[in-house]
């Protein structure tokens, strides 16, 4: 569990017990916080979000705002899980 000031509010950065990383993975995930900023403040309680890292894969974020400022890392998805679909589903 990290924490870190935005805005005038105490953020935590906590990380899903539901997978494991290593201590530079949570670095970087850390040092990305600075390039996403203030934007999290424009998500509300609940909201999820994404944020794609060429080493790491798209990692999966999750905003709490009660009852305090929480971001959590649900998971990380490496590019070699990912698939595209060759039809248009509409």
């Amino acid at each position: 569990m990290f924490r870190f000031s935005m805005e005038g509010n105490q953020w935590i950065l906590r990380f899903s017990q539901q997978f494991e990383i290593g201590d530079e993975e949570k670095n970087r995930i850390i040092e990305h916080m600075n390039t996403v900023g203030e934007n999290i403040t424009g998500f509300s309680h609940g909201d999820s979000f994404l944020l794609f890292d060429e080493q790491l894969g798209v990692i999966v974020f999750m905003v709490e705002k009660i009852p305090s400022f929480i971001l959590t890392v649900l998971t990380i998805i490496p590019e070699e899980h990912w698939f595209n679909s060759p039809n248009n589903l509409n």
